[in-house]
């Protein structure tokens, strides 16, 4: 799932409905877009940014690029602008 935390900020729920729809809370594995960070803030879910971007518009964060190669049978992209960044991801 990815989901684009600048527009949306209620996660848990959002895992709590997908669980109660028969998915596993196991096989569903989060990435978080931020615009804005905030200095020495820690994140509960792999989070990256316009920051990872390098340019060559590659993306240099280890974890992001993991979940991009990672072969899903469902991603769920849940963010309301569609942002150059976001769709590369997805």
């Amino acid at each position: 799932m990815l989901i684009d935390e600048g527009y949306f900020s209620d996660k848990e729920a959002l895992i709590e409905g997908i669980i109660a729809n028969g998915i596993s809370e196991s096989n569903i594995k989060i990435m978080v877009y931020r615009n804005k960070w905030k200095k020495n803030e820690v994140y509960s879910y792999p989070t990256f940014g316009t920051k990872h971007l390098n340019w060559n518009a590659q993306i240099t964060e280890p974890v992001a690029r993991e979940f991009i190669k990672e072969k899903f049978d469902l991603l769920i992209s849940y963010y309301d602008i569609e942002k150059a960044f976001l769709k590369k991801v997805t």
